[in-house]
């Protein structure tokens, strides 16, 4: 018998996806894929279960009656060879066959395939169809082939190709496994536990569960997993994806969990002892009225406001909590930490003793969204905690080609500080809730922990060219430049090293003025405008503005020397140093340095900082635009080097800006260059033809 490897299964998979490339978007593959592979797998395993019983019954001529050799009843008319032979219709053959087996099956496999129309000729002509049927068919997806393990993991790679490849609605079925592994890793999911994902999307956090209990080598069979999904196509995703990884014991169901909780025990609510959950992040679609009277009891600690429906999920993540031996851990938005409209029902959260820990992580870690995360955990073993662990995890995540991830090594270092918090390694504070409260039930990481590192330049080498002089000349100054920075960084480290201890912390407020005041462009006498289109990602310089002509609405007045940030999506890092009085978008910050503690010029240096970064991405709130308030940032304290260093640094900040200018100049010297040599090429080859013509 030949294995397939998991490479090749993983291929086979994806080239089914690819002949679907061009009729529907990719996030639409899995409503299609998926169920055609499940299709196959079981016609696959019953032929394969057929043989063991022709083996087992050799005198036996008619094994209809013998269905406890299937996993599955198979009605013949639904076979996977029936398709195999169609050429006509044959998007009906599929959906009668896919029904034919729901059918057959009402306790297992009632609606597993989904409510996709295959009928639909113009998304799905015959010809598309044949190609997929053929495609399937060239491999036995039977036990043997393909074991449980194998053929699971390919269906994890799929959708995560899917979440890839599919754009916002990746959110809806994919949560990244590292994560997930993380929160598995604190929840520890034993034999015997119930385990229950009320957002389950496509099961992964359930299925990781069941991989934790047999990397510990107790039986998994003992686990019970549930869950619920609004998606009809995701929901059917999940259940296929458990069978697929030979997981019987579970019961996914589909539906809207807030408004309709189907797993409930005698008209209450189920509860399990670990929950897992990624709920869709700031929902604003869902029936908060009907919540205000929830009818399960859910709203123990308020109603959030419609346009945030986090803490309805977490409210009801609660509700489901064992109270003898119940946790969860929760993945959310780092808002929920810190927004003001949910602070009622925060403070009611916390005074409850039910927050065992709040776990920081860094930002890109949804899918189509860069802000931070963070893992909330729940614990009633113990409860009511009267103090809180907070962990600082930003540090742990990978940023590797595009992606976001936890290492083996992060997951280990990050659960080992929860575990043992007092000798961890990755920042991290007990706090009691007399100094949460103090800080009015505030959340933020932040604020317990203080995050502070200096922005690290990095160095650069000399530069050497055999170039045309004109270009030589440029880059001979550009190399003395680099060399003088070069040992401008030396020295700073050096003074660093020296005045350590002068280094303090400030807030934010002290060390720079919010101008907040308004007017319309219509009654100022200014002639520029600067909104964010004029600001440059890691910019210091305005150099490109505007007409107040030409802009609505209130907007800020600057005066020259302010610094313009942008608040709005400020994981952009807009920013920039005004050059004249202005005014500017009220999507912005104008910032007026204090020079109490800072040398003039170092503002723009502190705005460019990674901390400065890290803190702005905490406190920003909403989904599609966050923004972040200026009370939120005021109060944050930043480690601030002695005023002889900052000075250094600020000599750095221009030489690397005029190198930068330099460079753009060389850039410049190449481009007119080329468009010599390519003149010179076109008049060479004109002369040439016109040699050849004569």
């Amino acid at each position: 018998m030949n294995v397939i490897i998991q490479a090749e299964l993983e291929k086979y998979m994806l080239d089914a996806a690819n002949l679907l490339r061009g009729r529907m978007d990719a996030g639409d593959f899995k409503g299609y894929v998926f169920p055609l592979l499940f299709l196959k797998r079981i016609s696959d395993v019953w032929d394969e279960e057929n043989e063991i019983a022709k083996a087992t019954l050799p005198d036996e001529k008619d094994f209809s009656n013998f269905p406890e050799f299937h996993i599955f009843s198979l009605p013949a008319e639904s076979h996977w060879q029936n398709l195999i032979i169609t050429n006509k219709d044959v998007g009906a053959s599929i959906q009668s066959a896919m029904r034919g087996i729901e059918s057959a099956n009402p306790d297992k496999l009632s609606g597993i395939f989904g409510d996709v129309q295959w009928t639909n000729k113009d998304r799905l002509p015959d010809d598309l169809l044949r190609d997929l049927i053929s495609h399937f068919s060239s491999k036995t997806l039977d036990n043997g082939n393909a074991p449980f393990d194998l053929l699971g993991n390919a269906y994890e790679y799929m959708i995560r190709q899917f979440a890839d490849d599919g754009g916002h609605t990746a959110a809806e079925f994919y949560t990244h496994r590292t994560v997930v592994k993380l929160m598995t890793a604190i929840t520890k999911p034993s034999h015997g536990d119930s385990i229950y994902d009320p957002t389950c999307g496509s099961g992964g956090m359930l299925l990781n569960s069941i991989k934790h209990v047999k990397e510990k080598n107790e039986d998994y069979r003992t686990v019970s997993l549930f869950g619920q999904e609004m998606n009809i196509i995701t929901s059917s995703i999940a259940r296929m994806n458990m069978l697929l990884h030979g997981v019987e014991d579970f019961d996914i169901v589909q539906g809207d969990t807030l408004e309709f909780p189907k797993h409930l025990n005698s008209g209450r609510l189920q509860q399990y002892n670990v929950v897992l959950a990624n709920p869709p992040y700031s929902v604003n679609k869902w029936n908060r009225t009907k919540w205000k009277s929830d009818p399960f009891g859910r709203n123990i600690w308020g109603t959030p406001p419609q346009s945030f429906a986090d803490y309805a999920f977490i409210q009801h993540i609660h509700s489901c909590m064992r109270e003898s031996d119940g946790r969860a851990a929760i993945l959310l938005p780092n808002g929920i930490l810190f927004r003001d409209a949910e602070e009622s029902i925060r403070k009611k959260m916390i005074q409850s003793g039910c927050i065992k820990a709040v776990i920081g992580l860094g930002e890109n870690l949804f899918y189509n969204s860069p802000m931070e995360a963070c893992i909330l955990i729940l614990d009633n073993r113990a409860a009511p905690h009267n103090e809180i662990l907070f962990i600082d995890g930003h540090k742990e995540i990978v940023h590797e080609r595009g992606s976001s991830f936890l290492s083996e090594r992060n997951i280990e270092r990050i659960s080992n500080a929860y575990m043992q918090p007092r000798t961890a390694s990755v920042p991290s504070r007990i706090v009691p809730l007399s100094e949460v409260k103090r800080n009015n039930f505030n959340l933020n990481i932040p604020l317990y922990i203080n995050r502070y590192n200096i922005r690290e330049f990095s160095e650069f080498k000399e530069l050497s060219f055999s170039l045309p002089p004109t270009i030589n000349a440029s880059l001979n100054k550009t190399s003395y430049m680099a060399k003088n920075i070069d040992e401008s960084l030396s020295r700073i480290s050096s003074l660093s090293s020296d005045f350590c201890s002068d280094f303090a912390l400030f807030r934010f407020d002290e060390l720079a003025e919010n101008i907040s005041k308004r007017i319309d462009p219509n009654a100022t006498d200014l002639e520029y405008y600067v909104g964010l289109e004029h600001v440059d990602p890691f910019g210091s310089f305005i150099t490109r503005w505007g007409s107040p002509e030409d802009v609505k609405g209130s907007k800020l007045i600057a005066k020259k020397g302010d610094l313009i940030f942008g608040k709005r999506r400020s994981y952009l890092r807009k920013s920039g140093i005004l050059p004249f009085d202005c005014i500017c978008s009220a999507h912005s910050f104008v910032l007026r340095e204090k020079t109490n503690h800072l040398v003039p010029g170092f503002l723009i240096i502190l705005l460019h900082s990674e901390e400065f970064y890290r803190v702005t991405q905490s406190i920003s709130e909403g989904s599609l635009s966050p923004t972040i308030k200026w009370k939120n940032l005021a109060g944050f304290e930043f480690l601030i080097p002695p005023k002889s260093i900052q000075l250094e640094m600020i000599n750095l900040f221009q030489r690397i800006e005029d190198l930068s200018k330099l460079n753009k100049a060389v850039m410049k010297d190449f481009s007119e260059i080329r468009t010599v040599i390519t003149n010179i090429s076109q008049i060479v080859s004109s002369n040439e033809n016109e040699d050849l013509h004569e």
